[in-house]
């Protein structure tokens, strides 16, 4: 039970760090793509304010989650 529970948590945090991934590339698309014209400052800071905090926080979140192959045996 407590494994099963470990394992959800885990798909729960890897969906995070995934969306907070996701979340960044849309900042920096609306950045590069609509931040040239009228409101670029507005784009500027949404990358800023935005995306590279949900970058950071969505690459910890999956390194933090990676853990190792279930599969074979124990390697100590």
């Amino acid at each position: 039970m407590a494994a099963a529970r470990r394992s959800i948590g885990r798909l729960a945090a890897r969906l995070l760090g995934w969306a907070l991934l996701a979340i960044a590339a849309l900042t920096l698309w609306a950045h590069l793509a609509l931040g040239s014209g009228k409101g670029g400052e507005a784009f500027a800071m949404m990358l800023v304010v935005l995306g590279v905090p949900s970058f950071l926080a969505g690459a910890v979140v999956l390194w933090l989650t990676r853990g190792r192959p279930t599969g074979g045996p124990p390697t100590d």
